[in-house]
């Protein structure tokens, strides 16, 4: 389980560290939060598609 935000994020570590078939249940944030969480996972995309 993990935040709807990071979900994207969250399955592509799972299928780079194996767990092809890997699923995942996406908690709600809250709206309010949305650009902060949305500006944060962009860096972290980044960050995971260069490591």
């Amino acid at each position: 389980m993990t935040n709807d935000f990071h979900m994207f994020r969250a399955l592509q570590i799972a299928h780079k560290n194996g767990l092809i078939g890997a699923e995942g249940i996406a908690a709600s944030s809250p709206h309010e939060m949305l650009p902060n969480n949305m500006l944060r996972e962009f860096f972290a995309e980044i960050k995971f598609l260069f490591s």
